[in-house]
């Protein structure tokens, strides 16, 4: 292994031992004053890399008569490397300049009026993923939370759905990919590659280093891409180190195919577990996306749509839970049938939106050649969550006027 790293007009010196980086410093001095260079002290810095249960050294470096400031912290690269090896402070930074990059798509979004799925889908996949998904080749085993939340608020800003809708459906609905899913395939990428480059890179080196103190401690880079392949099935295509040669497009594909599926069970879980999604968990299955978000919907119709397959309509169902009203207690005010005012009540049962009601279905069987009066109502339901987004927004909306008039008045 070798005691420096080179990139541009950077040096990184390494040492085991204090007295060993001290000796190389010294040297360092030497060398740049031989050659009538300076050394920018701002940006010179110590950092003791250890365990947490070790103390920090107390040794003072010096640099010919400048003592250099050990810090626990340093950015190098464009990547914020701890002491602690803790990629936490990292994937904070990352987080940070995620954000500034999400603020400017959101803003676009909204000067905009509009975007249509795949071009606000593209602009996150080519500003903001690759901000939060810089060097996940090498810190991306953990689930980091912060960063899936960040995702988790772009979703919001296109679905037009508040803090309380839930991430089941509206993760279901886009089909997006969670971050630590594709920050665990770039270690996989990474892995293929490192397997396949000359034995004198230092890269390769380092790579061999760590498989071997692999079988001594836990915590390493190897032991981490071992669990995601024998996760997924691949664990003899780790231990022969892909001796033969399968592309990594392949290994790529394979690991992705297998975290999804794992994923999608761990969302079925999640549907199973939230009563707010009763409708939504007998209409929706598949981890992909919906076909409404294809479909040329403006903001509000979209949020509706939206909304509505993820329980957060404003009906008394959901208001009572905020309220603290029993669920048999939240009942429709629009209607005299003391029927808890619910999704399926306001498409399918309220006398108030009856004339609405009779258009919209009209509008379907002249537009789609389907007659849903004659289909039961669990069919009918199924059928207006999942198709004719246009008219079933503009109908809820329509319906929200007249509610919104019957309490003014």
């Amino acid at each position: 292994m070798g005691s420096c790293l080179l990139y541009a007009d950077d040096l990184v010196i390494m040492s085991d031992s204090a007295d060993g980086l001290e000796s190389q410093l010294d040297s360092l001095h030497k060398w740049t004053n031989d050659h009538l260079m300076t050394v920018n002290y701002d940006k010179s810095k110590v950092m003791h890399i250890r365990k947490t249960t070790v103390n920090q050294c107390g040794h003072t470096f010096m640099f010919g008569d400048k003592a250099l400031e050990l810090t626990s912290k340093y950015r190098y690269l464009g990547l914020v490397i701890c002491e602690h090896t803790d990629f936490t402070t990292t994937t904070h930074e990352l987080l940070t300049a995620g954000s500034r990059a999400l603020g400017s798509l959101t803003s676009k979004y909204y000067n905009m009026g509009n975007m249509d799925y795949d071009t606000y889908t593209k602009i996150y996949d080519s500003t903001v993923s690759p901000i939060l998904e810089y060097a996940s080749a090498v810190w991306g085993f953990k689930k980091y939370n912060p960063l899936e939340r960040l995702q988790y608020r772009a979703i919001r800003t296109f679905l037009g759905v508040g803090k309380h809708a839930p991430l089941p459906a509206i993760t279901g609905d886009t089909g997006w990919t969670p971050i630590h899913m594709k920050t665990q395939c770039n270690m996989i990428k990474l892995w293929c590659k490192l397997c396949e480059i000359p034995e004198y890179r230092l890269c390769r080196k380092t790579f061999m280093w760590d498989l071997n103190i692999s079988n001594r401690y836990k915590r390493t880079w190897s032991n981490d891409v071992k669990t995601i392949m024998t996760k997924c099935g691949l664990q003899d295509v780790y231990f022969n180190q892909n001796s033969e040669r399968r592309p990594t497009a392949h290994i790529v594909s394979c690991v992705k195919n297998k975290l999804v599926e794992l994923h999608q069970q761990e969302w079925l879980n999640a549907l199973e577990d939230m009563p707010k999604l009763r409708t939504y968990k007998n209409i929706k299955t598949d981890y992909n996306v919906e076909p409404y978000l294809k479909k040329c919907l403006s903001r509000q119709q979209r949020s509706v749509i939206a909304r509505m397959r993820s329980g957060t309509l404003h009906l008394e169902i959901e208001k009572g839970r905020f309220r603290n009203v029993p669920l048999d207690q939240r009942l429709c005010k629009m209607c005299k049938s003391q029927s808890i005012e619910d999704e399926s009540h306001l498409l399918l049962f309220c006398e108030r939106y009856e004339q609405l009601r009779t258009t919209l279905f009209n509008d379907i069987r002249d537009k789609y050649n389907i007659d849903l009066t004659t289909l039961p109502a669990n069919i009918k339901l199924k059928h207006l969550f999942c198709n004719y987004s246009k008219l079933v927004s503009n109908f809820i909306l329509n319906c929200f006027t007249i509610s919104q008039s019957v309490i003014n008045c």
